[in-house]
């Protein structure tokens, strides 16, 4: 079986990271992408200092099967229901933000809460992103976008799944059903001989799906 496995809200303030080395050990080639907010609330408020933040970045950077994606820019509700040039400011801004912080990331995009507006879904095409889209909603119609879906939630256990290939997706921290937390017994149900891929990685290999008008 293949996993491509992604957590939300990767930040240095959220405290499922112990976890994610405990599953590293138990899966010695795990592979994950992380979404991670360009801007934590805690860095903005400077409720943590740049030393911890210096710290946590070089942490990460020294996880080479850690990937990072970006979902939003404070990962506050709504922010990409926007306009076209509201979201192209965001994408900018996310970018410049962790390029400044040192932290590489893929052109992989998730909107906090997954709420996006057709403009901004139009303007993370034009930035050359893929988007992360819930596999509850609707897939959104817009042409050209390239997109990624999700196939089960971490809170599901993968002992009797039929299929070759899953995309596994949960939070690293929070008040979700599917947290790190609460379903380290989900997560350590996945197959002892698993591959493990980032979603980059199955990208190349399988591609994306694409949008239409």
């Amino acid at each position: 079986m293949e996993i491509i496995l992604d957590l939300d809200d990767f930040s240095p303030v959220r405290h499922g990271f112990g976890y994610i080395k405990k599953l590293k050990e138990h899966y010695p080639d795990l592979k994950v992408t992380m979404f991670t907010p360009a801007l934590d609330e805690a860095v903005l408020e400077k409720k943590i200092d740049q030393k911890r933040l210096d710290k946590w970045v070089e942490l990460v950077k020294d996880c080479s099967w850690i990937e990072i994606a970006v979902h939003g820019f404070l990962h506050v509700k709504g922010e990409m229901d926007c306009s076209y040039k509201e979201a192209m400011n965001i994408i900018s801004s996310c970018e410049k933000v962790l390029h400044k912080m040192g932290l590489p990331h893929k052109k992989i995009w998730k909107s906090p809460y997954w709420i996006t507006s057709d403009d901004a879904y139009r303007a993370l095409r034009d930035m050359g992103y893929v988007v992360a889209v819930d596999t509850n909603q609707d897939l959104p119609k817009i042409e050209g976008l390239k997109m990624y879906v999700y196939d089960k939630s971490t809170h599901e256990y993968l002992t009797d799944c039929k299929l070759d290939r899953v995309k596994y997706h949960g939070h690293i921290g929070g008040d979700f059903y599917n947290d790190i937390s609460l379903t380290i017994d989900q997560l350590t149900s996945m197959p002892e001989d698993a591959t493990f891929l980032t979603i980059s990685e199955y990208i190349k290999k399988y591609g994306v799906i694409t949008g239409k008008e």
